[in-house]
């Protein structure tokens, strides 16, 4: 994907998007009647050819809405995984509570100095498409795991709350690897070619409809032309969750990460569920 378009605004997207449709409408348009005037169709219902584009038509349509489809729920589920990662750090934080205080303290430091980095160098580089994950970062939660896991248990009184933190360990590792995948596109090259080539030749077969006027001509396939350039703005905007205009920003992670750090706010089961929706607020950003 063009990363042009991907640091313009949504606004800024739908004009590339829109725009490139109804340049290639317009030249189809022109080239069809200035080279081709008699290599028309469509002049009645019952034309082979029209019922051909009309399939054709329709197919587009289907490959289109099931790809909508798939990249929004690809993104909603990196969205979730978010929250849900900042409530598992937020968990284990609030749990080290139950801990000795020589072990709690700079275990509890170091989770404090992982959120930073996540906040301050992690989502940053995603959003510039280096999904790998930061190195230090990935230290800094491999020492934190390494420590925890690592503890001796005093007596039977620690055993199920040690047990609770280490599968909360395994599952913000899981969350962690989850967040990194869902940073990489969800539409591939090959799928953007089929895409953008496909439209192409269907607009450019459309121009050699028969139609009463060319002013109606014009109008009906600007609207075709524009009616894609929408769609490709929403594939645009949410195939890579932490990039463009719908991009999943650390602005929301920060906000809910100092919250969750203040002493004697333990969190609540209330406050997972605003979470994604938080994360969803830049999705539109202007």
């Amino acid at each position: 994907m063009n990363p042009i378009a991907l640091n313009l605004n949504t606004w800024g997207l739908a004009l590339l998007t829109v725009g490139f449709f109804l340049l290639v409408c317009h030249l189809g348009l022109w080239a069809s009647y200035r080279f081709f005037p008699r290599a028309r169709f469509g002049e009645d219902s019952t034309d082979p050819a029209a019922l051909y584009i009309t399939i054709i038509g329709l197919i587009f349509a289907l490959i289109f809405a099931l790809d909508i489809t798939a990249v929004w729920a690809n993104y909603d589920q990196v969205c979730d995984v978010v929250s849900k990662e900042a409530d598992n750090l937020n968990t284990i934080y609030r749990n080290l509570d139950a801990y000795p205080e020589a072990f709690r303290e700079p275990v509890q430091a170091r989770l404090k100095a992982y959120a930073d980095r996540l906040v301050h160098v992690e989502f940053p580089l995603l959003a510039e498409g280096r999904n790998g994950g930061e190195p230090a970062a990935r230290q800094m939660i491999a020492e934190i795991d390494r420590q925890i896991t690592g503890y001796q248990v005093a007596d039977a009184a620690e055993k199920p709350l040690h047990r609770q933190m280490l599968r909360l360990l395994a599952e913000g590792r899981a969350l962690r690897a989850q967040r990194l995948e869902g940073a990489e596109p969800y539409l591939g090259p090959p799928m953007w070619i089929s895409l953008v080539l496909g439209t192409v030749l269907v607009m450019v077969f459309s121009c050699l409809f028969n139609m009463p006027g060319r002013r109606q001509h014009y109008l009906m396939h600007a609207s075709l032309a524009a009616s894609v350039g929408v769609v490709f703005l929403l594939l645009v905007a949410y195939n890579a969750p932490f990039r463009g205009p719908g991009a999943i920003t650390s602005d929301d992670m920060r906000m809910l990460s100092e919250k969750m750090w203040l002493p004697g706010t333990p969190l609540t089961e209330g406050q997972a569920a605003p979470v994604a929706s938080a994360l969803r607020r830049n999705a539109w950003k202007s």
